[in-house]
């Protein structure tokens, strides 16, 4: 597939990565949560880390995305080689986001009210970073080496 539907792809799933987890972060539609959290953020009782975590993945796969759009020759390769970094930072937040589960669950006793908000967007969060990790792959792959594979099982069927 081609490089504009790769991007096509990761926009879309950026933007399911933007709303998704600020639906599961505002408990539905009380968005007064970001405010309160922001004025006392207490590191061990909030989850606003973790909801930030969605702005380092879609900056990460929007600069991605743009690099690959504007320079086709080398941005699949430059994304390639940073595909150990990126996958590194996914692993941090998937550890993270875990890490933070078992504080916010040492802490305070989740009640029946946050505890499938918290939990939808810690699932959440860790799958998108494994979204990331595929999606920056995807990108990462050399356009000429796919039709030029394409090409080559052609022509070998063709001859035989």
């Amino acid at each position: 597939m081609g490089i504009n539907v790769a991007v096509g792809c990761i926009v879309s799933f950026v933007l399911l990565d933007v709303v998704n987890p600020t639906v599961h972060y505002a408990h539905g539609s009380q968005l007064s949560t970001f405010a309160e959290d922001a004025l006392n953020f207490n590191i061990l009782q909030s989850a606003l880390d973790i909801w930030g975590t969605v702005l380092l993945r879609a900056s990460l796969l929007l600069g991605a995305s743009l690099g690959v759009t504007w320079n086709k020759v080398d941005g699949p390769q430059r994304v390639a080689k940073s595909t150990s970094l990126i996958l590194l930072i996914c692993l941090i937040v998937i550890t993270y986001t875990l890490a933070k589960l078992l504080m916010l669950t040492k802490v305070r006793t989740l009640s029946i009210n946050d505890q499938p908000w918290l939990l939808s967007l810690i699932c959440w969060t860790c799958a998108s970073s494994l979204g990331v990790m595929l999606l920056w792959r995807w990108l990462g792959k050399d356009p000429e080496s796919e039709s030029s594979l394409i090409g080559d099982s052609s022509s070998s069927s063709g001859r035989g």
